[in-house]
């Protein structure tokens, strides 16, 4: 539910870790190319820890001004919406 609260995010995406992605030119460190997204939900269903593993979503937030290019392609369309949505979700349930 938390990829359709305020944003409809139908793609599991992975958000790359900025350092990474720009000495290696990959968007993922030595743990995998696959992003995971998972939740622990309490016994009415509400999602009570959100885990997104290899995914940077920090990376997302924090590195606008760094890197055009990781801004466009990471924070704009994944990072920030994803991040909105955590907190409406949050705040909501």
């Amino acid at each position: 539910p938390i990829f359709h609260v305020l944003y409809d995010l139908t793609e599991r995406f992975q958000i790359g870790n900025f350092r990474t992605l720009m000495y290696r030119g990959v968007p993922y460190r030595a743990d995998g190319d696959q992003p995971y997204w998972r939740a622990i939900r309490d016994d009415k269903g509400r999602v009570i820890v959100a885990i997104a593993f290899n995914n940077d979503l920090g990376d997302g937030w924090e590195r606008e001004g760094e890197n055009a290019d990781y801004f466009e392609t990471f924070s704009v369309p994944y990072s920030y919406p994803m991040g909105i949505n955590i907190i409406t979700y949050a705040m909501s349930h």
